[in-house]
């Protein structure tokens, strides 16, 4: 496990997504953190979701994480998210020597991932406030 990230700067309440609602998403291609946004909300138009989707936030991807925990072993899995202070980080879920492994650590716009990677994402709903 490497954590890089002080733990109280990350996000943990939840949007109410449940783990029945994430989307493994593989973006095929070397992908910059910038772009990522764009390139999920565009596979999740593509999908049938008129807003696309957004990443996961970090509580729910490490639900989805403990409740399917070979999949990680099997492709690495993703998501981007801002901290509490606004800096760009990343959770990143994959496997080493067998075993499964958890980081999470700032990211920058001109990191890139390979196209193994599968982005956990939720479908964008539209807000009801007004």
């Amino acid at each position: 496990k490497g954590i890089y990230v002080e733990l109280a700067t990350i996000p943990l309440g939840g949007k109410g997504q449940t783990v029945e609602q994430v989307h493994e998403v593989p973006c095929g291609m070397r992908m910059y953190n910038r772009d990522l946004p764009v390139a999920l909300k565009a596979k999740g138009q593509e999908s049938g979701f008129p807003l696309g989707f957004r990443f996961a936030n970090p509580l729910t991807a490490l639900h989805y994480a403990k409740k399917f925990p070979k999949k990680q072993l099997q492709e690495p899995r993703g998501i981007l998210f801002y901290d509490t202070a606004g800096q760009l980080c990343y959770l990143y879920l994959d496997e080493g020597d067998g075993s499964r492994n958890l980081s999470v650590l700032r990211g920058y716009p001109d990191v890139r991932w390979n196209g193994r990677v599968r982005f956990l994402a939720v479908p964008e709903v539209q807000s009801l406030a007004t």
